[in-house]
């Protein structure tokens, strides 16, 4: 009976065979089968070109795959994803085109980077005008567009003019205010020590939205783009729709949290009075890791895809 030999193992197969009894490999056609016996050199080099033992490698390369495709699906299932740690600059904003003095957050923007372009090495400090809080504290100030917006110990949030320091508005909040407020191009927010967060209008004060959580706030609010940042005392961080004043999300955080909350990009920075520092993901509020801080709970900055205490 005539036999017809493996391209792929060289081993002689009788005929009406369609794949190979050893390597399971596809025979070749009657056609094929001539032609090698006609020209059985070039069957040959392909033989050695796709040695035996390939095909065995090739099926554990595609078991490995697909053994890892089916872990990464279950880990999606489960809620787990892999953390890419993005981080985004900031636009700075100003009140003119040759004057940087918008600072909107503490320590000026979200990362609070501190940082300003400004240059005031030939300015000389003195004081240019002085007003009555009629409170004995009151919260780090932010600037934006010629106005000074402040909280006081009585409760009130005060928008100052910038020049001359007249009163613009202010608006009473029932109670103190220990945290510094925030704000975007058009809204600011300001955090009542009971618990509850306002948006007022930054032009006018009206008042946009209120939202109640469930415990005191001290931390400084943060405003990254259209997101309010919040930390209670009770360790919880809040995500507010700064339009709207709806959640996003909570995390349901252990310990007190009174220093101020880093964001850039998808990356959310927490300092805690157990002096831990948490990452979380922007996107979702879930945690990612933790690190030990030995300086203390002061806070973190951001710059430059790095996280700085």
């Amino acid at each position: 009976m005539e036999q017809i030999e493996c391209r792929v193992c060289g081993i002689f197969n009788y005929g009406g065979k369609v794949f190979c009894t050893k390597c399971r490999s596809r025979l070749p056609s009657d056609v094929e089968h001539m032609a090698q016996a006609e020209n059985p050199n070039d069957f040959h080099v392909l033989r050695n070109f796709i040695p035996g033992h390939s095909t065995k490698y090739l099926r554990v390369t595609l078991l490995v795959l697909i053994i890892c495709t089916g872990i990464a699906l279950l880990f999606r299932l489960a809620g787990f994803e892999v953390f890419d740690p993005r981080f985004e600059s900031e636009l700075p904003a100003s009140i003119s085109p040759t004057n940087d003095t918008a600072w909107r957050n503490i320590h000026r923007d979200s990362k609070h980077s501190g940082f300003t372009q400004a240059d005031f090495s030939n300015i000389q400090s003195a004081v240019q005008w002085s007003v009555d809080t009629e409170s004995h504290e009151f919260t780090s100030p932010i600037v934006f567009d010629g106005i000074v917006y402040i909280g006081t110990y009585t409760g009130r949030l005060m928008a100052l003019d910038l020049l001359s320091g007249s009163v613009v508005w202010e608006m009473a909040t029932g109670s103190p205010i220990d945290s510094a407020p925030a704000m975007n191009e058009s809204k600011v927010i300001v955090a009542s020590r009971e618990g509850t967060i306002f948006c007022l209008d930054r032009s006018t004060g009206y008042v946009h939205w209120k939202y109640s959580t469930d415990s005191p706030i001290y931390a400084p609010l943060t405003v990254h783009n259209e997101w309010v940042f919040a930390g209670g005392l009770d360790g919880h961080i809040y995500a507010l729709d700064i339009e709207t004043g709806d959640k996003l999300w909570r995390y349901d955080g252990s310990g007190s949290l009174v220093s101020g909350i880093a964001v850039d990009g998808r990356v959310v920075v927490v300092s805690y009075n157990d002096n831990y520092l948490r990452i979380l993901d922007r996107n979702d509020g879930k945690f990612r890791f933790k690190y030990f801080n030995t300086a203390g709970n002061e806070g973190a900055s951001i710059a430059d895809g790095k996280i700085f205490l």
